[in-house]
């Protein structure tokens, strides 16, 4: 398993996850998460972080930009797509996305940006010819 959960108080539990080892130094990486609610909660909490590190979608909480999540992405993408689609999602980053949202906080990003970035690259010229896709 790459979690386990400790109770912390009333209805309060630490989800303690493993990472991985350190390339450099080889110690392991853990991360530990406050959780609130039942013990089922947490459990269920646990099984989606443990899938989200197993799938590469795992990000620690913190101040990561837009910009450093997608350079988290792409490097996790690059064996998973063709050649042509890794060139492709590069391209559509370094375009369009970091440019506009590069330097927001990923957990202020919204939909609505989202959208606006999306109806821009519609209306404007650019790299795609005016088409986001």
């Amino acid at each position: 398993m790459r979690g386990s959960i400790r109770k912390r108080g009333e209805r309060s539990w630490e989800i303690r996850l493993y990472l991985g080892r350190d390339p450099k130094t080889g110690a392991e990486l853990r991360q530990s998460i406050s959780f609130k609610g039942s013990k089922k909660a947490a459990e269920a909490e646990l099984a989606r972080l443990v899938n989200q590190i197993e799938t590469g979608a795992f990000l620690p909480p913190g101040r990561l930009t837009v910009s450093e999540f997608l350079d988290k992405w792409i490097e996790h993408i690059r064996t998973r797509v063709s050649a042509r689609t890794f060139e492709r999602y590069s391209s559509l980053i370094e375009h369009w996305i970091r440019p506009e949202l590069g330097a927001l906080p990923l957990a202020r990003l919204q939909p609505l940006h989202v959208q606006q970035l999306y109806s821009r690259a519609l209306e404007g010229p650019g790299e795609t010819g005016g088409r986001a896709g």
